[in-house]
């Protein structure tokens, strides 16, 4: 694992970045908080990533990237703050 984190540092860097909860809060602002609306194609998160992770350009392509990783993640932010889905206790 540790040969992996140096070969895919990026990898290391978004993991880490999607950790923070500053990100999340991100997400859920993005997602229009408790007024529900669709995922903005320009949001703070995507763009705060791309800034976080030293690519800048990263930001616009993950914000058009629906269906992959990013958005599985961002969408379950979402649903674990609206209490629909997520982690069960």
């Amino acid at each position: 694992m540790g040969r992996d984190a140096v070969v895919l540092p990026e990898a290391v860097a978004v993991a880490d970045a999607l950790l923070d909860p500053a990100m999340t809060e991100l997400a859920w602002a993005d997602s229009g908080a408790d007024q529900p609306r669709p995922l903005p194609a320009d949001g703070a998160l995507c763009r705060r990533l791309g800034e976080r992770v030293g690519r800048e350009w990263l930001g616009p392509l993950a914000a058009t990237g629906y269906g992959g990783p990013l958005t599985s993640w961002m969408g379950a932010v979402i649903r674990i703050r609206r209490g629909v889905g997520g982690l069960s206790t």
